[in-house]
């Protein structure tokens, strides 16, 4: 599954080639133009959105479940703890 990029300049390069990938898919989808065409680019964003909702619950769920979990913070307090006594 693809993620979005951490740095500008991944973001940038994302950007662009989503900007030259595109027109020529709008090209392609018009030039060839029908049903099956159309009905498999309807599959295919359905499919996409439906991937990226559960890729956020994943997450969302991943999160909760740190949530109150022993961290690493705490074992550096507690080692200052016993140092400090």
């Amino acid at each position: 599954m693809v993620h979005w990029p951490k740095t500008v300049y991944g973001n940038v390069i994302l950007l662009m080639l989503t900007a030259a990938v595109a027109p020529a898919l709008v090209w392609a989808a018009v030039s060839l133009s029908g049903p099956l065409v159309w009905a498999t680019l309807a599959v295919v964003a359905v499919a996409g959105v439906a991937l990226y909702i559960r890729r956020r619950r994943i997450e969302a769920a991943r999160e909760r479940a740190w949530v109150g979990s022993f961290s690493f913070g705490d074992a550096v307090d507690q080692m200052r703890a016993r140092e400090a006594v």
